[in-house]
């Protein structure tokens, strides 16, 4: 430990404001073109390797470039940082130089760039890992004198504090800095936590102490940071936390301290799963004041400002005559560009008056008519066009799908198999205004091709009342839209319960905001996977986080009127006023999204920062004014197809504007002709599409009189690509609805990587435009799906339909073994183990730990041992306490299977079945009467399709399989042998499911046999399954099955193929030799993932071991994984302590070889493991965190506050010191970082901190 040093931090901040003497203010001699370039080359790559902690790799890297630019202070700053960073967080054993090092780093920091809350902030860290309790103490003095406003700043003082010595007013010196805190940022969950912690500690002294006056108060005021949790706490953990909270506030009232103690500790232990964004938000780690680019003077000095990198292009706006134009009677409302009617065109959507109507083209130039129409209430005020519905079915979308990470780049190979294009859902309607909330159906008459508006049966919508606004998001990620509605004073919440039913939202459905919510936009705000909604309102607006399972808090905007002061809270957005209208982009390409925000002050750029451990903060830089008058609506397009959005302006005047963007923050405003009309009309509602089809976006704008078209001419000079999600899974050549994602992945996040360009999007309509510039193709677009599954299109076609890929985002960890030449899969584990999983809302799965699998495939030595691969490949956490191999040796003539299945321990208990003389069926069929014997006669990898109609993945209609097999040896004795292979449903989809009356949860597989009567009787409800990839089962049948004629059924409505069927009757069991071996050696590394080849039948996916791919797949889950290197002892015995596998990891265990089997005999073999599950599915229990951790004996999964595992002294080292690996957040740099390494991100360039000691 590294106690007691004297660092000598305290000095270098107080004295170090000469340090700052400008000596920094140059750019010193230009480097020329050439070596900046290939400064700024090995700048992306030393800060890749920063921010994944590669920290001897990075810091080698800039002290080459701290030297090399002497004036500079991004090196500096970066070096700095990494030497920090380097030292962890004090409990490692550090030499002086590693100390010197980081001062004088820091020093040099504050040389070129002078003294900063930055400065003070990293130095804060030093004297924390120091444990220079005087320094920090000091520095935290500064940092709140200079932001008393910062909730940050006084929880760091009150963590320095509560370090020193503070004599009899200790309590009070350190209580009130976290008071502060807790002040400034009331919604903070994780302030609550160490408040709850600190309190109770203080008064479970004894004597008991006495407790102060308003504490009760105190108490509940913490409600505020603790309410938007509690439904998920008591559906999983079975706490009523306000329950909990009332208590200790009642007895703080009775001056009972060992009762508010007691009640303050069970608070912060079920709050702690919680918390972990929030601490991360309250905390300053050092990677958040990492600097990315030089300053403006250095691309300046060496020709690299890229005034001549691309010759702007001439674009015009031709203005379609009025008669060419469509006609509506009244005043039109609002309007939106979007394919109605699924022939690829976009059509006007437009409320006039007291009628929606709908005008399509049939091609270029022709006129534009009427396809559809439905009556409104007057005083509408905003549509949405979206699929509320799922249907599917509707009509088959133009284009052809590619299948991404498994179809080469380019040109689909695949297209002349496929469908013509993925099956499309037509777009419904929502109209909100005066009368509330109406929801329209997109109805196709299939006999005359015509389509009308219906209203669904949404009567909750009804009753709204009057409405500024509306959005539609997947909030609960199961699968449908849901609407947000903006109102005076609220915002509100609608869950899609399937089939255009909708109700408020249970729980929370309403949210205070502060005057009339007037402009909404779902979007993934702080890039945590699931859908955030930005709102603009009277009162500046904020955001509603979305924190899971239903679950939201809504986090304002702060107004600054002004210039902004340093005192404010460096952590809030500021806004300049009232909001009535707001877009986003990301100006400057560094994956944080910058707010467009208008209203009676103008319209203001706002741009915002994204740290590396993924906490969303305003940026240092100010963002500039487009506008400075009154301003209704904002616009982001890429009107010129370079790459940059351009933003569109409008006021109620009728004055449009348009600001062509030109590199980071800069933009050029000019009117848009055309769109100011006669008699400065005012300006109702603006839109984009390609109405032309020729590449670039025209506009629809619309005014109290009517419809006006401009068209774009010139835009299409450069090249652009049109991204278009279905939520279809290709299999073979079949495309079938996933139920996963909605529709067309409304919320999810489309990054496009072109050049040296970068552009992130959110999806927030059936198609996104990209402009290209000079480039004739994209280099990679990546698709982030709502639900978390990436998905990677290289070299795209220019207009690209991209339908999801069938990956399974969470299953299970794979197992590999030697076959004497290489690493094969063999199967897929812990599939009875699952955390947290939700077989429908609020009712969890249990867990069985243990699992004894058959190993199918070959496994020969290497090196004289037996060598397993377990590799974790998934957006999941694995946990294995004990992993064991059994040899099994019994004759060659004999086959063995274990018990194993998906299952309670009941119909899983562990034992060994031997086959020599299997009955195969001699008739198999669906239930509907269709011949399968082919199919699962033998184990041959041709699956029978014994199911109806998909549904959902993992949901079918109907799943029958009748066996016929003959006449038996003997029915008092009979086992059914199955192999198969399950496609599940995902958490999500379960929770989904469970809200749509119209669709079932899926039924697992149940057993019947004739009746006598020419029907069919269940005799096994629950069978069990097998879990993932193809596997065999093995099923008790004795005393069921007549003798002279076995027959059985076996139904369910799950999605589970099954390759072979077979008895085993009248047979004595063979004899084997079994011998139990632990692991000689077990070592945890980093590898990668498999490459996917996927089965163009109905067969599973196939897994190449060799090569890996190596760049980051999956976001990152938060918490401690096991640090890499041996982990030999943590897998022996069944302890509690954990081998802890993240995406990625792999553990390589080898086991000795006994001798045997005798001549005449064979070897097979089973694999032990004792261990659990958990995906990082958005509807998982606790699923975005590796905690709280499993044990066994564990009453159930998360668990309560009062389950706790056995505290041993070697449980307690083994979190310290075993415990101490976090993921990086390279999944979210993966594509704005593509190509600069000259490596496509494989190799070592993304390599995570290995937490070893």
């Amino acid at each position: 430990m590294a106690v007691g040093l004297s660092l000598g931090v305290g000095a270098l901040v107080l004295l170090a404001p000469w340090l700052g003497a400008k000596l920094g203010g140059g750019s010193g001699s230009p480097l020329g073109p050439v070596a900046a370039r290939d400064a700024l080359s090995r700048t992306n790559i030393a800060l890749g390797l920063l921010e994944n902690q590669a920290l001897d790799d990075c810091t080698t890297m800039f002290e080459r470039l701290v030297k090399e630019l002497p004036a500079e202070p991004l090196p500096a700053r970066n070096l700095a940082i990494a030497r920090i960073v380097a030292l962890g967080d004090g409990s490692q054993q550090l030499g002086e130089d590693s100390w010197a090092s980081a001062q004088a780093s820091l020093a040099e920091m504050v040389r070129r760039e002078g003294e900063s809350s930055d400065h003070r902030w990293l130095a804060a860290r030093v004297a924390m890992v120091g444990r220079d309790a005087a320094a920090w103490e000091d520095i935290t003095r500064l940092l709140v004198e200079a932001s008393p406003e910062d909730a940050a700043a006084w929880y760091e003082r009150w963590k320095a504090l509560r370090e020193g010595d503070h004599g009899d007013d200790a309590a009070g010196v350190v209580d009130a800095a976290l008071a502060n805190a807790c002040r400034l940022d009331p919604r903070n969950v994780w302030l609550v936590v160490e408040w709850c912690r600190a309190t109770s500690l203080r008064l479970g002294g004894r004597p008991a102490p006495d407790v102060p006056g308003g504490l009760a108060a105190e108490i509940e005021s913490r409600w505020e940071a603790m309410e938007p949790f509690a439904p998920s706490i008591r559906t999983f953990a079975n706490v009523d936390i306000r329950d909990l909270l009332d208590k200790a506030a009642t007895a703080a009232r009775a001056g009972d301290a060992a009762g508010v103690a007691g009640r303050l500790r069970g608070l912060a232990n079920v709050l702690v799963p919680q918390s972990e964004a929030d601490r991360r938000a309250i905390e300053r780690h050092p990677l958040e004041f990492v600097t990315e680019r030089y300053r403006p003077p250095f691309y300046a000095a060496n020709g690299l400002d890229g005034g001549a990198d691309e010759a702007a292009i001439d674009v015009t706006w031709d203005p379609v005559l009025a008669g060419a134009v469509p006609q509506v009677e009244g005043v039109v409302q609002a309007l939106v560009l979007e394919d109605f009617d699924l022939d690829g065109r976009p059509d006007i959507i437009v409320v006039a008056g007291e009628m929606l109507h709908v005008f399509a083209q049939a091609k270029d130039s022709t006129p534009w008519h009427q396809i559809a129409s439905a009556a409104v209430v007057g005083g509408a005020k905003g549509i949405v066009a979206a699929d509320l519905d799922l249907d599917f079915d509707e009509a088959k979308r133009p284009g052809t799908p590619v299948r991404p990470g498994t179809d080469p780049p380019g040109i689909d190979p695949q297209a002349e198999k496929l469908a013509a294009g993925c099956p499309a859902a037509d777009l419904d309607i929502v109209v909100v205004g005066d009368a509330g909330i109406v929801v329209l159906e997109n109805v196709l008459d299939r006999a005359s091709g015509l389509r009308t508006l219906r209203p669904f049966k949404a009567e909750p919508l009804a009753g709204a009342g009057t409405t500024e606004s509306a959005t539609v998001a997947d909030l609960d990620a199961d699968g449908y839209l849901d609407i947000v509605s903006g109102h005076a004073g609220s915002l509100r919440l609608w869950r899609n319960l399937g089939q255009g039913s909708f109700q408020a939202w249970p729980g929370k459905a309403e949210f205070p905001i502060g005057g009339r919510g007037m402009a909404l936009l779902p979007l993934d705000w702080d890039r945590d996977v699931d859908v955030d909604v930005i709102v603009g309102a009277d009162d500046g607006g904020g955001w509603l986080e979305n924190l899971l399972h239903g679950q939201f808090r809504f986090v304002p905007w702060e107004i600054a009127y002004g210039e902004q002061k340093e005192s404010a809270d460096e952590g809030v957005l500021k806004v300049p006023g009232p909001i009535a209208a707001l877009d986003v982009i990301d100006a400057d390409a560094d994956g944080a999204w910058d707010l467009v925000a208008a209203g009676p002050w103008g319209v203001q750029l706002l741009p915002t920062r994204r740290s590396a451990t993924g906490v969303v903060r305003p940026a240092s830089t100010k963002g500039p004014f487009l506008e400075n008058a009154l301003c209704v609506g904002v616009h982001a397009f890429d009107f010129d197809n370079d790459g940059q959005l351009d933003i569109a302006t409008w006021s109620k005047f009728g004055v449009a504007s348009l600001f062509q963007a030109d590199r980071g923050w800069k933009y050029k405003g000019n009117p848009l002709p055309g769109i100011a009309p006669s008699g400065q009309l005012p300006l109702r509602a603006l839109d984009s599409a390609d109405l032309d089809r020729d590449g670039d976006l025209d506009l629809v704008f619309a005014t109290a009189d009517g419809l006006s078209i401009v068209i774009n001419v010139g835009g299409n000079a450069n090249h652009w690509i049109d991204v278009a999600l279905e939520a279809q899974q290709i299999k073979g050549t079949a495309l079938s609805p996933s139920g996963r994602v909605n529709t067309h992945g409304l919320g999810s996040l489309l990054e496009l990587k072109a050049g040296a360009r970068y552009q992130p999007r959110p999806v927030r309509r059936r198609t996104t435009h990209f402009g290209l510039g000079n480039l004739p193709e994209a280099d990679v677009v990546r698709v982030a799906w709502i639900n978390g599954v990436p998905q990677n299109v290289i070299r795209p076609a220019a207009d690209s339909l991209v339908c999801e890929e069938q990956i399974l985002l969470g299953s299970c960890p794979y197992l590999y073994t030697w076959d004497g030449s290489r690493f094969v899969f063999a199967t897929d584990l812990l599939w009875g183990a699952p955390l947290g999983l939700q077989r429908a809302e609020g009712q969890l799965l249990a867990a069985r730990e243990w699992e004894y699998l058959k190993i199918d495939a070959p496994l020969l030595p290497r090196d004289g041992r037996y060598c397993l691969q377990v590799t974790e490949e998934l957006w999941e956490a694995a946990y294995f306490d004990q992993v064991r191999l059994l040899v099994v040796d019994h004759p060659a003539d004999v086959e063995i299977y274990s018990n194993e299945k998906v299952g309670p321990p009941a119909v899983a208990s562990f034992g060994i079945h031997s086959v020599g003389r299997p009955i195969r069926p001699v008739a198999a069929t669906t239930g509907g009467g269709d011949d399968l014997l082919a199919d699962v006669v033998a184990a041959d990898g041709r699956f029978a399709r014994s199911s109806v109609g998909k549904l959902r993945q993992g949901l079918v209609t109907e799943n029958s399989l009748i066996l016929d097999f003959g006449a038996i040896p003997d029915p008092s004795q009979a086992t059914l042998i199955l192999t198969g292979w399950t496609y599940p449903t995902t958490v999500s989809q379960n929770v989904g499911l469970s809200h749509d009356p119209s669709l079932s949860l899926p039924k697992p597989p149940s057993i019947s046999v004739p009746d006598g009567q020419g029907g069919w009787r269940e005799v096994i409800p629950f069978s069990g399954f097998p879990g993932g990839k193809t596997k065999s089962i093995a099923i008790d049948v004795s005393g069921l099955l007549d003798q002279a004629r076995a027959r059985l059924r076996i139904d369910t409505t799950m999605e589970i193929s099954w390759d072979a069927a077979f008895l085993s009757s009248g047979e004595a069991p063979a004899p084997t030799t079994v011998v139990e071996l632990d692991p000689e050696s077990a070592d945890l590394h980093r590898r990668g993932r498999s490459r996917i080849e996927q089965d163009d039948g109905d067969g599973p996916e196939r897994f190449v071991y060799s090569p890996a791919e190596t760049e980051p797949r999956w976001p990152p889950m938060r918490g401690r994984f096991t640090r890499f290197g041996d982990v030999t002892t943590l897998v022996t015995e069944e302890d509690d302590r954990l081998v802890i596998m993240g995406a990625g990891d792999e553990m390589t265990v080898h086991f000795p070889v006994p001798p045997g089997p005798p001549a005449g005999w064979r070897r097979s073999f089973l694999f032990k493991s004792v261990g659990w599950d958990k995906d990082a599915n958005l509807a998982t229990a606790e699923g975005q965190t590796v905690e709280p951790l499993p044990f066994r004996g564990m009453r159930s999964y998360p668990p309560a506050a009062d389950d706790l595992p056995e505290a041993t002294p070697a449980r307690g080292a083994w979190l310290q010191d075993d415990q101490t690996r976090e993921q990086d957040d390279g999944y979210w740099r993966a594509i704005r970082r593509w190509g600069e390494r000259g490596d496509t991100l494989k190799g070592d360039s993304f390599r995570e901190t290995d937490g070893r000691r």
